[in-house]
Order: structure tokens, then sequence, then C-alpha cells
């Protein structure tokens, strides 16, 4: 079998070393007339940037400037701002936490002062506003060797199963993604969050 790509440079490249890791021979375009071009294929973009969006990859860390809508929320807020179209998870207004008071990261208890609707942010701020967030960072280049791994590790769990039918090497390949995710933590490839983002902050794209 052949080795993949030293470091990967493109998409296809990336899909080689997952199937590298469960064993498998390399595809040569994501278009091959295979079982396991036309699995790849089916999961490759979604397991990117599902884990693009799981961690606070830094490469993935984007800044924006936004301003308000002509249009305001029905009630609690005061102003709504979109998001960019390339979030994949919106992670903090600059100077802002999600919450005043005793509240838990649903808002309960406290005093909201932002919420995330659909593609919108709703926040009593007039801006404009300075925001964080996940982008969809499409360039293979810039991706950092430990995302790589563990990017290439979760694909694998996700094909492994339409491939090899094997739930020993399903466990293997779990091992070694946290095994990874633990290196990426440790390198600062991964930054650790210091304020509470609530669930919902996810873009469906």
């Amino acid at each position: 079998m052949a080795s993949p790509a030293a470091i990967p440079t493109t998409d296809l490249e990336l899909a080689n070393l997952a199937l590298y890791n469960i064993g498998s021979k390399p595809i040569t375009d994501f278009d091959d007339d295979s079982v396991k071009a036309r699995v790849i294929s089916a999961r490759y973009d979604i397991t990117k940037y599902k884990e693009m969006g799981t961690h606070q990859w830094s490469f993935a860390i984007k800044r924006a400037e936004l301003t308000k809508e002509v249009t305001t929320p029905l009630y609690e807020f005061s102003y709504e701002y979109i998001l960019p179209t390339d979030c994949l998870r919106f992670l903090s207004i600059e100077g802002l936490d999600y919450a005043v008071g005793s509240a838990d990261n649903n808002g309960n208890g406290g005093y909201r002062l932002w919420s995330i609707e659909g593609r919108k942010i709703l926040t009593n701020e007039a801006g404009p506003i300075n925001i964080s967030y996940i982008y969809k960072n499409t360039t293979v280049t810039e991706y950092p060797i430990e995302f790589m791994d563990a990017f290439s590790w979760r694909l694998a769990m996700d094909i492994s199963q339409k491939l090899t039918n094997n739930d020993t090497k399903m466990e293997v390949m779990l091992a070694m993604y946290n095994q990874e995710i633990k290196k990426a933590k440790k390198n600062n490839a991964i930054q650790l969050a210091n304020i509470s983002v609530p669930d919902g902050t996810w873009m469906d794209r």
C-alpha cells in the first residue's frame, strides 16, 4: 500500500490520509467509480467542517466588524446583526460576556447580553460590533499538521464502518483521534476557551 503525501496540500491528499489510516489504498479522484471514493466524497466536507467547528482551531478563527440591520428583534433585544457567510460557529462579541448576574450558559437566572438565532446575533449593542468566530477555511495549505492528523482520524472513523465493518478498528481510530486532539491543545493549535459559549452557536450550513 502506497504511503500518503508527507504533508497533504490538497483535499484529495487529506482524504487519502484517512484511507491510509484504515489500511485502504488511495483514490485518484473524489469522482472515481469506486465504493470508497463515493463514501469518502459523501463524508469529506461535512466531517472536515464539523471538526473545524468543534474545537477552537487557531487557524480557523477570524474577526469581523458588523453593522446592525434595519430590522429589529420582536422583543428582549434592540438590534440584530447578520453573521458572516463563512461562519461555522460564533464565538464572542468583543467586550461582552454571554450573560451577567448568576446566569447559566442558557441565560437562566441572569441577563443575557446577546443571543444567536438562526444566522443572526441579537443584542442591545448599537454597534458596530466586533466579533470572533470559526470560519470555513478552505485552504488546505493553511491547515496545521495537528489539524490534519486529527481530522484524518475523525474522517477514518466516519468512513470505516462502511468500508471495513470492523468495530475494533473504530476503537483504535477513536483513541488516535483523542490523542491528536490532546497534542493539538498542548501545541496551542487549539485555543482553550476562556469564555462560556452557550449551546446553539453552531451555524447550520
